[in-house]
């Protein structure tokens, strides 16, 4: 088993947050949830890692990983997407399109950091 990690998951739809932190719960790591760019900076905190829908409704997730970025935190991020973002891409350090394969993000999210391929 893979370590385990403390996550942030940013999703404004509540099905999509319980999900994923039912998932990663299962897989040993701590998971936390924000539904917001607001209540994903307000709960930045020593997260190893952040994923983050883009289309949020105060914002744009890519705001969540360059306060993220800015602050010089070692926080590997993640954004999810419908669709391809140059502004997504240069930003996260991995890009999961939706429909998300949840076995590469579950993959992902256990690697060590700087250690193997994104998503």
């Amino acid at each position: 088993m893979s370590e385990s990690y403390k996550v942030l998951i940013v999703d404004d739809e509540e099905s999509v947050r319980r999900s994923l932190e039912r998932l990663l719960s299962s897989f040993g790591h701590t998971v936390e949830h924000a539904a917001s760019v607001a209540e994903a900076l307000a709960k930045l905190d020593g997260h190893d890692v952040a994923v983050v829908d883009v289309l949020l409704r105060d914002g744009s997730g890519t705001e969540v990983v360059a306060a993220i970025r800015a602050l010089g935190r070692a926080t590997r991020t993640a954004l999810m997407t419908g669709k391809l973002s140059v502004e997504a891409g240069e930003t996260a350090d991995a890009v999961f399109f939706k429909p998300v394969d949840m076995a590469a993000m579950v993959e992902w999210i256990g690697q060590r950091p700087g250690g193997g391929s994104e998503g």
